[in-house]
């Protein structure tokens, strides 16, 4: 963070110096009677994922490409201070009940004071509740700040005998809303910043800010939002990849490519310095994230594992080997996948010769078929055809018969006639 700007925020935040206790003295000892052990977590993943931000470098790192680009931190900024948020949500007075909520990792964000709460909530798997989530720690914390401000407060306003010495704040000249609600007009609180990382390989799904998960109202754009940083993993580019530091870059680029053993071994390859001197809870994390526990099984049995760099780990030198193994098993694949193909196709020009040879087959025995058919339906054809030739001839012959006997019995009735003329007019 520039000078000039951590300069600003340090005067326009004196009055939240003292918010910067995250946990209150009675938390503190919950804390303490919990063993900083955080009920509900613990899972491997979950675990993996918190250790990698136990570097502060590391944290500056996703945080200045996630959510700070243009004005970027700097790790000897952040810090921990034992910092375990527990984030109060109900007490039940009868049961002594007592529902908490945790943030994955937490940082102080300032060298001198606090400017800033950084919390990150990692997730495996899409949440379709998780702006409400964010907004949840988010709102705990602020809270929680206020409590702590007004608690001081009411003690100085009231001159109890724990106020802090130096710090007596007389109640005259405080406006009654001051005075009423123990917070003062110069009180400030500290801004927080979540950031979530997702893991999965599948893309985000989820919602990305409150209104997202609104009912569709019309009265709903009225109402205030709350959008959240996220970060997906899988979706970061190779140019992006490489402006990462070597822990983040190592454990990104893996996480990425974990599902392509081509496309993972090339990136071991282009990046072997990003895997070289890793620390061990980082090589952990790479196979608890990626489900790789032959990982931390091949570098423990390869002596050449060590750097000679402080306890660093040389995962490229253990993963020559797995990228071996990876290599056959990509051939043995590509040898099944090439038998499966060969075999279908294989199949499939059988069945087309078939096709084509039956259908020759069918045309030469249809051929033969045809001709012995047309020869029985000629001779078929020929004797009714003769037959009705017959029966036409004869039809004729009895019509010409017919006509025959027609005109002769015309020439009897004429001569007839005519002899009967001849008798009447006397002629012999």
């Amino acid at each position: 963070m520039c000078n000039h700007q951590m300069n600003e925020e340090k005067r326009n935040g004196k009055q939240a110096a003292s918010a910067g206790n995250i946990l209150s003295p009675k938390e503190k000892t919950v804390n303490r009677e919990i063993d900083g052990k955080i009920p509900g977590q613990g899972k491997p993943k979950d675990s993996a994922t918190s250790v990698i931000f136990e570097n502060n470098e590391n944290v500056a790192d996703v945080f200045n490409h996630a959510v700070f680009a243009p004005v970027p931190v700097e790790a000897a900024d952040i810090s921990d201070d034992n910092i375990k948020e527990v984030s109060l949500l109900r007490v039940k007075e009868q049961s002594h009940t007592t529902l908490t909520n945790y943030r994955d990792v937490i940082k102080k964000l300032g060298s001198e004071q606090v400017l800033a709460i950084l919390g990150i909530e990692n997730q495996e798997s899409d949440s379709f509740l998780m702006p409400f989530r964010v907004m949840e720690v988010d709102f705990i914390n602020y809270a929680r700040q206020v409590r702590t401000i007004t608690d001081r407060n009411a003690a100085l306003l009231n001159k109890k005998k724990d106020s802090l010495p130096g710090e007596d704040i007389p109640a005259s000249g405080k406006s009654g809303g001051e005075f009423l609600g123990r917070f003062l007009a110069e009180d400030r609180i500290i801004p927080c910043i979540t950031l979530v990382i997702y893991w999965g390989m599948e893309p985000w799904k989820g919602p990305r800010r409150l209104s997202e998960m609104f009912l569709d109202s019309s009265w709903a754009p009225y109402a205030s939002d709350y959008e959240m940083h996220l970060l997906e993993v899988n979706k970061i580019s190779d140019a992006e990849l490489e402006t990462y530091g070597k822990e983040l870059r190592a454990v990104f680029g893996f996480v990425k490519y974990s599902r392509d053993k081509v496309k993972l071994k090339q990136y071991l390859e282009q990046n072997e310095d990003a895997f070289s001197n890793l620390p061990g809870v980082i090589v952990d994390a790479i196979s608890e994230l990626t489900d790789s526990r032959e990982i931390k099984t091949l570098m423990a049995r390869n002596d050449t594992a060590q750097c000679g760099k402080g306890d660093g780990v040389n995962m490229c030198e253990a993963l020559r080997d797995w990228m071996e193994d990876l290599k056959n098993e990509a051939l043995n694949e590509g040898m099944t996948q090439g038998l499966t193909v060969g075999m279908e196709k294989g199949i499939a020009e059988g069945r087309e010769k078939g096709i084509i040879e039956g259908r020759e087959k069918g045309m030469i025995e249809g051929r033969a078929e045809g001709r012995a058919e047309g020869r029985a339906e000629g001779i078929i054809e020929g004797r009714k055809e003769e037959r009705e030739n017959t029966e036409r001839e004869r039809k004729n012959a009895e019509m010409e018969r017919q006509r025959a006997d027609r005109a002769e019995e015309r020439a009897l009735r004429a001569e007839t006639e005519l002899m009967k003329l001849k008798a009447q007019l006397g002629y012999t």
